[in-house]
């Protein structure tokens, strides 16, 4: 059998599309695969310095929570928190103007040694009362936290609310929990993959 060069041409390229198409079929997992890899492999890069720039002012950060432990208040082991954090909105409340509907305590959080402890607040005040407010709870430092808030309109220039105030505070001297090992940052950072 004589195949003429017309044949010979189409065969040729019948061959360079299947070696095409399946270098595509096969390829394109790996490219995929390939570019997943270093885009994983550059996020991780990036948190890896920026892992190493938090360890480099670690003494820093130790510092300022030094300090910002200092300023918790430290309350004994059954002592109630709950009246003395009441007191605490009422007053902050009365001096801004602020009127409080309603404040009820929620149960008592312990975050490793801190405690915490939130209370839902109902409200009704004019913006201008309640950003006085809201500028004392932010000066009032790391004790007192608003997370959540919600604001509606009741009559005329009147909002109305709720928020979340959470006390941070610690009891007594607590030590860290026994039988718990901890890794130091610097071996984590000084392993390789």
């Amino acid at each position: 059998m004589i195949f003429t060069r017309r044949d010979f041409s189409m065969v040729m390229i019948m061959i360079a599309v299947l070696l095409l198409g399946l270098t595509y079929l096969l390829g394109d997992p790996m490219i995929r695969r390939w570019r997943e890899a270093s885009s994983a492999r550059a996020t991780l890069e990036r948190d890896r310095g920026m892992a190493a720039r938090v360890l480099k002012n670690r003494p820093e950060y130790e510092e300022k929570l030094v300090n910002l432990r200092a300023t918790l208040p430290t309350y004994g082991i059954n002592e109630a928190v709950g009246a003395t954090l009441l007191l605490k909105v009422r007053q902050l409340a009365q001096e801004n103007g602020f009127n409080t509907k309603n404040i009820v305590p929620e149960a008592e959080k312990q975050i490793g040694n801190l405690y915490e402890l939130p209370v839902d607040v109902s409200w009704e005040a004019e913006l201008e009362p309640l950003v006085r407010f809201l500028y004392a709870v932010q000066i009032a430092g790391a004790t007192l936290d608003i997370r959540t808030m919600s604001i509606s309109p009741a009559q005329d220039n009147v909002l109305k609310g709720n928020l979340k105030i959470f006390f941070a505070y610690k009891r007594g001297e607590t030590e860290p929990a026994a039988g718990i090992e901890t890794t130091p940052v610097e071996e984590m950072m000084n392993t390789t993959p």
